[in-house]
């Protein structure tokens, strides 16, 4: 899975081949990277005077796949089993609703990503969590 160049904001560039380990580029100074071993790595970033529908769109529009994701977040959990054989290598996006949190966990033909959108006051906090296969 790869992320799109980060449009003037705050989450780095991520990048990860297919069936290898994650590797992240140098983070903005505005975000914490943390390796959880075994092929796993997070990244925490906060949009600063941000709601949750903005935060949304941006981070939809820079992951791999993003526009096969849905336009707008669900108000109930569901889940979206994906075109096979789409360019992305998304395969199935499960979103839901967590102590007002949004969760997306996210299936690529390589691994696991689970995207969490939480607000933190006026701003938004976004953690990313990749795991390859």
């Amino acid at each position: 899975m790869t992320v799109k160049t980060w449009q003037s904001l705050t989450l780095a560039a991520v990048s990860m081949v297919l069936g290898s380990s994650l590797a992240w580029a140098a983070p903005p100074k505005s975000c914490k990277s943390v390796s959880l071993g075994a092929g796993a790595d997070k990244m925490v970033c906060v949009y600063e005077s941000q709601n949750l529908s903005q935060v949304y769109q941006h981070v939809r529009s820079v992951l791999d796949g993003g526009d096969l994701l849905r336009e707008q977040f669900p108000q109930q959990a569901v889940s979206d089993e994906l075109p096979e054989n789409n360019d992305e290598g998304l395969v199935k996006a499960a979103y839901s609703l967590k102590n007002g949190a949004w969760v997306m966990d996210l299936g690529y033909q390589g691994g696991e990503t689970t995207v969490l959108l939480q607000p933190k006051g006026g701003n938004v906090q976004v953690e990313i969590v990749m795991s390859a296969d």
